[in-house]
């Protein structure tokens, strides 16, 4: 894997971790689909369908590997779907404001 993919995994799992707070020292057996489901509901309010997408692919990949392996009996992930962008969600691009350059 690469150190780009490495960091990228890194901070997707802390995303989640800071989501989950206090629940992010539980066994990985303690998430849910409704967590999940909620997760994926909290970025979407955040990012687009596709940023969020990777997100998710990336953390379903996490658990099927704990699956394998058999720390956890199931994956949450598995058939957790991604909204996609709404019609007023749009690839307009906004310049940079003085203040922010």
């Amino acid at each position: 894997m690469s150190e780009k993919s490495l960091a990228n995994v890194k901070s997707v799992c802390g995303r989640f971790c800071d989501w989950l707070g206090k629940r992010a020292d539980y066994p990985l057996a303690e998430i849910t689909r409704l967590d999940c489901k909620s997760f994926v509901e909290h970025r979407r309010e955040l990012v687009r369908h596709s940023s969020a997408l990777l997100e998710i692919r990336t953390l379903k990949a996490a658990f099927t590997d704990a699956e394998y392996d058999e720390i956890i009996n199931q994956n949450p992930w598995r058939g957790v779907k991604v909204a996609k962008d709404s019609a007023t969600e749009t690839n307009k691009r906004e310049s940079f404001t003085l203040e922010e350059l």
